[in-house]
């Protein structure tokens, strides 16, 4: 069996578990967490241990990871004064205090790296009658186009998750293009960032908002743990609210909060049609009741995304979106963004029983 990379997070707060999201568990084991709150030590976060950081030498790992952006330095330097190494420390979030690269600048310099040999294979090496084919290559505006897109910020990424906004750009067009109608609906709101993506590129369509704005809730947590799909907490992702989100959003009158559990939330939005719905509550629950929801609504032809279809650790949602797909007939498309979408279009021709 191949050996895992052995490692411990300092950190029992928000940036822990986010760097826990940025791991692929058949190649890493976490064996604990290190915390300098005294009230901490000695229990447990995430099943696993709590430990003081003046123990961290005596710990069998490879090595540590910063779980905080905020005290990232006082982290840094009790690893240092515990005797760790420097280069057995290293941080996944983006760290303000240092010159690490983040995942937001990494997939900057990715894009402008293959930006760069793309140009070159096409312009030197490809006849002249294959100069305009490239891979989202939209000719009169791909410049403006890839500026605009670079706007946005990204919840895990501090900076964009371009695969993913560059595909909603493109089904933004088909579905302007082909006269698709309906609004715009976003189930997994957080705190609003992909709601600013939506807005931007729907600026013609009414937005619908639906989140509990109150993180996981304790029926979809038991469910994620009886059936071994997530190590879910409840309250995660709670540090929002309905002001944080209308804050990042210009055309406020265009856009409409359902605040609560759903799909019990819905009773005053039973009679909307949906041409674009982007689904990101992580859960096997509301991923399912969402799809099953909004896909009986949803025009002909429109398209529903779910974010997370290949992320290892909410295994739910690859399982509800199979699940959704199999009672329907529908086979969804992977989507190659971070942590791996699922989408599911519409055909125009809808089976009776589903219509």
């Amino acid at each position: 069996m191949e050996h895992k990379v052995r490692l411990a997070i300092f950190g029992t707060g928000q940036g822990a578990v986010q760097t826990m999201e940025y791991l692929d568990s058949e190649k890493t084991e976490i064996v604990c967490f290190l915390d300098s709150d005294k009230k901490k030590q000695g229990r447990s976060f995430c099943d696993r241990p709590i430990v003081p950081p003046e123990e961290a030498l005596q710990l069998d790992v490879d090595y540590f990871l910063i779980g905080s952006e905020n005290y990232a330095s006082e982290m840094r330097l009790a690893l240092k004064k515990a005797g760790v190494p420097p280069r057995n420390v290293f941080s996944l979030l983006q760290d303000k205090t240092l010159n690490n690269k983040s995942f937001h600048h990494m997939n900057r310099s990715i894009y402008h790296y293959n930006t760069k040999y793309a140009s070159i294979i096409k312009d030197e090496h490809l006849p002249l009658f294959f100069k305009n084919y490239a891979i989202c290559n939209m000719r009169l505006d791909i410049e403006s186009r890839n500026r605009n897109l670079y706007r946005f910020d990204d919840y895990l990424l501090q900076g964009i998750d371009y695969v993913r906004l560059s595909t909603v750009e493109l089904l933004s067009r088909e579905i302007r293009e082909n006269g698709i109608e309906g609004a715009v609906a976003e189930l997994g709101v957080y705190q609003g960032h992909f709601s600013r993506v939506l807005e931007a590129m729907f600026p013609d369509r009414p937005l619908y908002l639906f989140d509990t704005f109150e993180g996981f809730h304790m029926d979809d947590v038991q469910i994620e743990q009886e059936r071994a799909f997530s190590a879910a907490t409840v309250g995660h992702l709670s540090d929002t609210s309905v002001d944080t989100v209308l804050a990042k959003l210009s055309n406020r009158g265009n856009v409409h909060v359902v605040k609560g559990c759903f799909p019990q939330s819905t009773r005053q939005t039973e009679d909307r049609t949906y041409a674009f719905v982007m689904i990101d509550v992580d859960l096997y629950q509301p991923i399912y009741e969402g799809l099953k929801y909004f896909y009986d609504r949803l025009s002909p032809g429109g398209y529903i995304m779910v974010h997370d279809y290949n992320f290892e650790r909410y295994q739910g949602a690859k399982e509800a979106v199979r699940t959704f797909c199999s009672e329907y007939g529908l086979t969804p498309v992977p989507v190659s963004d971070f942590f791996g979408s699922a989408l599911i279009v519409k055909p125009q021709t809808i089976m009776a029983e589903h219509g």
